[in-house]
């Protein structure tokens, strides 16, 4: 399995971005590229600010209506990461005012740190708070104005954060106000996830570089496993500025304590072998001991682009997950987090089609999994 023609166009589009070498791309990228296919697959990888800009400074022919969304779409993300700098902002000085420790990732930071020539596509704000904030960061974020999109069944606001919390499939919690989305997270990942980085470990970072990267490695590899070309962007972004002047050999060392070493290296391998970044030399005598074991089922993902939210890619991703985790990994293990996270019902989640009382853990569990795939399989909301 390798990239298709749409795939292998973006990532020579990718190249040229990273690189500032648009005049490397000429129309021979793009022949026989289906661009019905390749706008799809631009949509799913949310790169389409890099696009555009890439292929206007490469004068490159592209059909017109294309063009024309791609350069729509760009001016409403540069818009919306004004909108998104201010609120943030204000929300951070509103929160820690309130004595509440905070940290913003992905989007406005993203976007202020590592592209200093294009727009990075995104579209909310992420906010990292401890567990036992989340009550009174809530009620603070609804006082201000922000809503729930989903159904509280009528709890009180401390009720319904303890049912949250219990969730071991939750980590996030979306808000809405005006044109502002917050998703606001306790953690960077699903509780079930086999990995070891401490709780509190990203919240006392006090650099922001080190809070970057560590970000993206919890939640770009441990979590998306490199599944949308974005987060390979960022990845490679963030090396680019770095490469020098970050210490890898404690990266290298902390990943390994954190059961995330493989997600690290094969981000890596990426960088080097896909999209022909230079790499760190520690990092490089790593790779040589270094097996991508789901190198063919990521380029089949990067080739559909199509999110893990339906059965069939959900299917894939978990495959994905499988292969990506390092010595030690019991898969028993994982399918016993998983069933423990299913047997109980998430007050967020999509609505079972029967919730049994919690003691029937099996029942639950096999609910969740059926309304899952019947609603997936035939878009029942």
């Amino acid at each position: 399995m390798k990239p298709n023609k749409e795939i292998s166009a973006l990532i020579e589009v990718i190249k040229a971005f990273l690189n500032d070498d648009e005049m490397s791309l000429s129309q021979e990228t793009f022949k026989d590229v289906d661009w019905v296919k390749f706008e799809k697959a631009v949509n799913y990888h949310s790169i389409r600010p890099i696009v555009f800009d890439t292929l206007k400074k490469a004068k490159t022919s592209i059909p017109e209506d294309l063009k024309d969304r791609l350069e729509i779409f760009s001016f409403q993300q540069a818009i919306s990461h004004l909108n998104n700098s201010v609120e943030l902002k204000r929300i951070l000085k509103t929160l820690k005012n309130s004595n509440i420790k905070v940290k913003s990732f992905k989007g406005v930071v993203y976007q202020n740190a590592l592209y200093a020539n294009s727009m990075r596509e995104s579209g909310d704000i992420d906010l990292l708070i401890r567990p036992s904030d989340l009550e009174k960061t809530l009620d603070i974020l609804l006082k201000d104005g922000y809503s729930f999109s989903v159904k509280t069944k009528g709890l009180p606001l401390n009720e319904f954060v303890t049912e949250l919390l219990a969730a071991e499939e939750q980590y996030e919690f979306p808000l809405f106000k005006d044109s502002h989305h917050i998703d606001l997270h306790w953690d960077i990942h699903y509780g079930f996830l086999p990995y070891k980085t401490p709780k509190d470990f990203i919240l006392n970072l006090e650099n922001e570089t080190k809070e970057i990267f560590w970000i993206m490695l919890n939640h770009h590899g441990g979590k998306e496993f490199w599944l949308k070309l974005k987060n390979v962007t960022d990845f490679a972004l963030f090396v680019r500025i770095n490469r020098e002047r970050f210490d890898w050999a404690s990266v290298l060392q902390k990943s390994e304590e954190f059961q995330m070493k493989t997600v690290l290296l094969n981000g890596f391998y990426l960088l080097r072998n896909i999209f022909h970044q230079p790499i760190p030399e520690v990092i490089e005598r790593a790779l040589k001991r270094h097996r991508y074991n789901a190198l063919y089922q990521t380029f089949n993902y990067w080739n559909k682009s199509k999110l893990w939210s339906t059965p069939m890619p959900r299917f894939n991703y978990e495959l994905i997950l499988l292969k990506s985790q390092d010595i030690g990994f019991r898969r028993i293990n994982y399918f016993k987090a998983i069933y423990t996270a299913y047997t109980k019902p998430n007050p967020i989640e999509a609505r079972r089609f029967i919730d049994f009382p919690e003691k029937y853990h099996f029942l639950n569990f096999l609910s969740k999994v059926f309304s899952y795939l019947i609603k997936k399989t035939f878009g029942i909301k």
